[in-house]
C-alpha cells in the first residue's frame, strides 16, 4: 500500500508554502525529517517568515544533502540563495561570495541547465562595473534561450 501523497510533510509543506501559508509550511517540513527537500522547504518557510539565521543554518544543511545525494542543480539553488541571504540581510558580502563559490562548484561537470544561467545573473549585483553586469545579463539570456 502507497502513503497517500496529502499524507507527506513534504507535499503539505510545498502546498503551504504556495498558498504563503508560512507557519503550516515550516510545521510541515520539521515533520518532514532531514531530507533535502524538506530542509529545503524548512529554509524558505524560516526566510519568509523573517528567522534568517535559521534560514541561512537550514539552507546550508540543505545544499549538504542535495550534494550527497547528486541533485547538483537544486544544491547550487540552495547556495545562490544563501548566498543572497548573507548579502542582504547581514551585508555579508565574503560569505555570499564564499556561497557563490560553492553554487558554481555544485555545478562543475553539470550540463548546462537554468541553474548555470541564475548563477551568471545572480553574479551582476557583486560587480561595480555596469559593462560587466550588462554581459553577465546577457549571458543569462543566452542561457535561456538555449
Amino acid at each position: 500500500m502507497t502513503e497517500d501523497a496529502s499524507d507527506d510533510p513534504v507535499a503539505r509543506g510545498r502546498r503551504a508554502l504556495a498558498v504563503d501559508d508560512w507557519a503550516t509550511a515550516r510545521s510541515c517540513f520539521e515533520a518532514a525529517g532531514d531530507s533535502a527537500d524538506a530542509l529545503d522547504g524548512l529554509g524558505i518557510a524560516l526566510q519568509m517568515l523573517g528567522d534568517y539565521d535559521a534560514a541561512i543554518e537550514v539552507k546550508a544543511r540543505a545544499f549538504a544533502a542535495y550534494r550527497r545525494s547528486g541533485r547538483h542543480a537544486d544544491a547550487a539553488a540552495v547556495a545562490r540563495w544563501t548566498a543572497f541571504l548573507h548579502a542582504c540581510v547581514h551585508g555579508d558580502i565574503p560569505a555570499a561570495g564564499a556561497w557563490m563559490a560553492r553554487a558554481e562548484s555544485a555545478l562543475d561537470g553539470v550540463e548546462e541547465c537554468a541553474e548555470h544561467g541564475w548563477l551568471v545573473l545572480n553574479r551582476a549585483p557583486f560587480s561595480d562595473d555596469p559593462d560587466e553586469r550588462q554581459q553577465l545579463a546577457l549571458s543569462a539570456a543566452a542561457i535561456a534561450l538555449s
